[in-house]
């Protein structure tokens, strides 16, 4: 018995297979791109780079996850989460990839990507005053 089976016999079956489940667990999103679900207001832009929404407006979006190799599959779980809900918010739809981001108060944040509770890539978030 070599050294490795050894070792994975001394730790046995369970650990064995929660070191075997962590490997290849990183995250495939490379970025996510968005489609308007509703007419933006003026000054309002959601994109894989950066999201600007006024105080007080809401637009209704649909996220496009890309992924790095093969497609999300149908059991995936994908989630856009707000750093700062007290500056942005967003929230889930109805439907699978259907997201309302609106603007709750002046400021800075970011909107955290995750699929299957792994994190992905960030957005930088502005929401901002028009008179």
């Amino acid at each position: 018995m070599n050294a490795t089976v050894r070792t994975l016999a001394r730790l046995g079956l369970g650990a064995a297979l929660a070191l075997a489940a962590g490997c290849g667990s990183e995250n495939r999103l490379e970025r996510v791109d968005f489609s308007y679900e509703t007419t933006p207001p003026d000054q309002t832009t959601v994109s894989a780079s950066s999201i600007v929404v006024r105080t007080g407006q809401a637009i209704a979006v649909r996220a496009h996850p890309v992924m790095s190799e093969d497609e999300l599959e149908d059991d995936d779980r994908f989630e856009l989460r707000s750093q700062d809900q007290a500056v942005l918010g967003v929230d889930q739809g109805d439907e699978p990839y259907l997201f309302v981001i609106y603007g709750v108060t002046p400021g800075d944040t970011r909107v955290q990507a995750f699929v299957n509770g792994r994190p992905g890539p960030t957005i930088n978030a502005t929401v901002v005053v028009v008179p």
